[in-house]
């Protein structure tokens, strides 16, 4: 009788297992096509050494950079790419496997157009700057709706992790989103680890119309828009509540030994990023003069109140790069 039992249940299990992968696939939108016309016009603008894109193909250009930012957010929310596969039959052939990692994947699609100024990189320069802040603005427009508004949190980190892979191109628009989902205190930790990956990339990154001076992109034209960057990661390094939303009493030390652990990640790559900081110290006319420099110099020396303490190799990471800090950075003086 118990065998009976037994094989009845597992019939039962594997019935309904059946019925829900097969109401899961059918559910499952659309995989969205490859924009290949498109891909191929954007690798034609990239390609272009002198002159750039110009006023003419603004308009057009504009258009398809958004097409593949709308198949590269389709790509990122699609239930394919983070479900557990529930069908075990091999795929035909032709079927086309979305995913953010791999040979195949968005995030290796991606590379292949961005483009990185770099000093001494004749490559990339002032004739790319266009190309470089269309195609950001359009990947950060799509990005960000996905990473504020995703309806699976999966989603919104996997989007995280696409635009710090995109911030390494520069593109102005990248500060206001990066430095107003970092701010923001609804913004999950989980989130908040890859935004300081894209934070630390954007700061890294060099501007295109100045490589022969150590300024970052648009500090030459808007200071402001740096500072704010630079002012919400030195925050986060010296609080790290603000890196863990949900702490008890917001107190650092009521914190659980798991949390202290996340916060202890989390504020390293903060530190990683407010180490791509190029001056010692960021001033702004009507606003108190930052001291990045002073932030990692208490993280190299392990002072007291950075809690929880940083680790060996955290304190050694911030003492080699101090010897590439200038003093500051104005309109006046080249950096």
């Amino acid at each position: 009788m118990t065998l009976v039992r037994h094989t009845i249940w597992t019939l039962l299990v594997g019935a309904g297992f059946a019925l829900g992968a097969g109401s899961a696939t059918a559910q499952q939108p659309a995989v969205p096509a490859k924009p290949t016309g498109v891909l191929t016009a954007i690798a034609a603008y990239r390609d272009i050494e002198r002159g750039g894109i110009t006023n003419d193909q603004l308009k057009e250009a504009r258009e398809n950079f958004a097409t593949l930012a709308k198949y590269c957010a389709e790509v990122v929310a699609h239930p394919t790419v983070y479900a557990a596969q529930q069908d075990f039959k091999p795929a035909p052939a032709t079927t086309q496997h979305l995913a953010i990692d791999g040979q195949f994947g968005i995030l290796q699609e991606l590379s292949r157009f961005i483009r990185e100024p770099v000093p001494g990189d004749r490559k990339v320069g002032p004739d790319q700057a266009v190309y470089i802040r269309e195609l950001g603005a359009a990947l950060d427009a799509e990005l960000k709706k996905l990473i504020e508004r995703g309806d699976q949190q999966i989603v919104q980190i996997n989007a995280a992790r696409v635009l710090a892979q995109v911030c390494k191109g520069g593109a102005p628009a990248h500060y206001a989103t990066v430095t107003s989902l970092l701010a923001n205190a609804n913004t999950p930790t989980a989130i908040k680890y890859h935004l300081y990956h894209a934070a630390a990339n954007l700061l890294g990154a060099y501007d295109p119309y100045w490589l022969s001076t150590r300024a970052h992109v648009g500090q030459m034209d808007n200071p402001k828009v740096v500072y704010d960057l630079v002012k919400v990661l030195d925050d986060s390094v010296n609080n790290p509540v603000l890196l863990f939303p949900g702490l008890p009493e917001n107190k650092i030390e009521k914190a659980t030994p798991d949390q202290l652990a996340v916060i202890g990640l989390v504020r390293r790559q903060a530190i990683k990023a407010l180490g791509q900081v190029r001056f010692a110290l960021l001033p702004l006319s009507g606003s108190k003069t930052l001291y990045p420099s002073h932030t990692l110099a208490r993280v190299a020396l392990s002072a007291p109140a950075v809690v929880p303490a940083p680790g060996r190799r955290t304190r050694g990471k911030r003492l080699s790069g101090c010897a590439t800090w200038r003093p500051s950075r104005s309109k006046r003086t080249a950096p």
